[in-house]
C-alpha cells in the first residue's frame, strides 16, 4: 500500500486533510476536506487535485465536518 499525504501536512496546518492510498487494485481517499481560516483557503480550495477524481473507489470520513470533506465533482462547486 502507499499513501500519499495531500492536505493538513504542513506544519500547523490542520485543514485540508485528504491523504490518498492506493493498492495494486484501490485507490481511495482518507478525507479530502477544505482548507479553512487563512486568506489563501478559497484559492487553495479552487485549485485542481493532485489526483484524478474519477479514479477514486471510495471516500472514508473520519467525521463529518468541511475540514475533511469537500465535493470531488466540479459541479457540486459554487463561484
Amino acid at each position: 500500500m502507499n499513501i500519499t499525504f495531500l492536505g493538513a501536512a504542513q506544519p500547523c496546518e490542520v485543514t485540508g486533510s485528504c491523504y490518498l492510498a492506493e493498492t495494486a487494485d484501490t485507490r481511495f481517499l482518507v478525507d479530502c476536506g477544505m482548507v479553512q481560516g487563512r486568506r489563501e483557503a478559497p484559492a487553495r480550495n479552487r485549485k485542481p487535485f493532485a489526483f484524478d477524481p474519477e479514479s477514486i473507489n471510495f471516500v472514508l470520513l473520519t467525521h463529518a465536518n468541511t475540514s475533511s470533506w469537500r465535493p470531488l465533482s466540479p459541479r457540486s462547486w459554487r463561484p
